[in-house]
């Protein structure tokens, strides 16, 4: 895992942590050496302190499968990323993902802006990052395009 002494999922779904637990161990790791945390993010991220993460990735399922859904989904986005931008150390790094084609590249970044902000944070962006190259996109489906990251530095 790069170097990393130990590596935490924190899932809501038992099957989905199991299937995480059995793809450590496919992939040659010791799934012994990971923490598998059966929670709701939300509330582990209030109530957990993340002084001791030197790296957090957060990949939620889509918030927003309708356009109708945009202003919750934002709601959404911005407490978790807040919620890990006020926990995390300085010195720590954050890579928050959005796959909600309805929270375009623009407005995620608005909305991690907004998170920093009111985490009281100085948040820098690293990089930012789109769909891989074999994960194409039809110009006659731009909704395809909906993965976006930012990997980012909190200070």
């Amino acid at each position: 895992m790069g170097g990393a002494l130990q590596a935490d999922t924190v899932e809501i779904s038992l099957p989905a942590l199991e299937n995480a637990r059995e793809n450590l161990a496919l992939n040659g790791f010791d799934p012994s050496k990971n923490g598998f945390i059966p929670a709701d993010v939300f509330t582990f991220l209030r109530e957990e302190k993340l002084k001791d993460y030197g790296l957090v990735v957060l990949d939620p399922p889509a918030f927003c499968k309708s356009k109708r859904d945009l202003i919750k989904a934002c709601r959404g986005y911005k407490d978790i990323n807040r919620l890990t931008i006020g926990g995390l150390p300085s010195g720590s790094l954050l890579l928050t993902s959005s796959c909600s084609h309805f929270v375009d590249e623009k407005l995620f970044g608005q909305v991690v802006f907004e998170a920093a902000a009111e985490a009281g944070r100085d948040v820098r962006i690293l990089q930012r990052h789109r769909m891989a190259f074999d994960h194409t996109v039809s110009l006659y489906h731009p909704e395809g395009e909906y993965l976006k990251s930012l990997f980012l530095e909190i200070r």
